[in-house]
Order: C-alpha cells, then sequence, then structure tokens
C-alpha cells in the first residue's frame, strides 16, 4: 500500500514516539475520525513498524535472546568465582540455609538434567528460586 505524508507521519509519531491519537491530530492536521480510519486500515504496517522498533530497541541494549544469556553466563561465573572466596562463617543461619537450598536445588537439577535426553539447558534459571537470597 503506497502511503502519503500524512499517513507516514501518522505512523512516525503513532509508533516510534508513542503519541496520542488527539495529539497526532493536531500535530499533522488530519481529523480524529480519519486517524481512527488509519490505524484500522494500516493495521499490518503498524504492527510490522511495532515489531521492527522491538527488535531495534533489543538489539542496541542486549536485550535479546543470546546476548542475555550470554551475559547471565558471564555474571553467573563472576558470582561463582567470587563466591569461592568468600567465608561464609558470618552468615546468619536462615541465610546459609536458603543457599544451602538454593545448591541443593541446582544440584538437583543437573541430575535431573543428565537422566532426561531433551532437557532444555535454558531452563536452570526459571526454576531458581531468587527470593531465597534476600
Amino acid at each position: 500500500m503506497l502511503l502519503n505524508d500524512k499517513q507516514r507521519q501518522f505512523l512516525e509519531l503513532r509508533v516510534k514516539e508513542g503519541k496520542s491519537l488527539d495529539r497526532i491530530s493536531k500535530e499533522i492536521d488530519v481529523s480524529m475520525e480519519t486517524l481512527r480510519e488509519w490505524v484500522v486500515t494500516l493495521m499490518d504496517q503498524i504492527e510490522e513498524m511495532k515489531i521492527a522498533e522491538i527488535d531495534l530497541i533489543n538489539e542496541m541494549h542486549d536485550l535479546a535472546y543470546v546476548p542475555r544469556l550470554r551475559y547471565l553466563g558471564a555474571l553467573y561465573t563472576r558470582l561463582r568465582k567470587e563466591l569461592d572466596n568468600r567465608d561464609f562463617s558470618g552468615l546468619p543461619t536462615d541465610k546459609l540455609f536458603s543457599i544451602m537450598s538454593i545448591v541443593r536445588q541446582q544440584i538437583d537439577l543437573q541430575i535431573q538434567k543428565n537422566e532426561m535426553d531433551d532437557y532444555d539447558d535454558y531452563d536452570d534459571f526459571d526454576d531458581m528460586n531468587w527470593d531465597d537470597m534476600d
């Protein structure tokens, strides 16, 4: 579908800048009724632009799945190294018990992982009880 200049402005203001129909109506001097019609007729373009914007944001901030997983893996490695250098003698009993429970959960998950052929390696973080660390 070929778009006129006003429709292109509408898409830019609506999708990229997130402006309301009322505000767009005033900025580009198009009636609310026309804008509502465009919302319906340009739905595919609006959705495509939203997806492209989300992809761009994910890429710019390393929010996509693989970079996020790499970051979490690196963070886990740093935390594990730091933990290996710590003396736990000053930890309160409840905190020590919580850490032991979480470590046990991770051991159980690793055992299950070895027992199951189709185990998804990336589910470990979802199964971990992070609330116990507070």
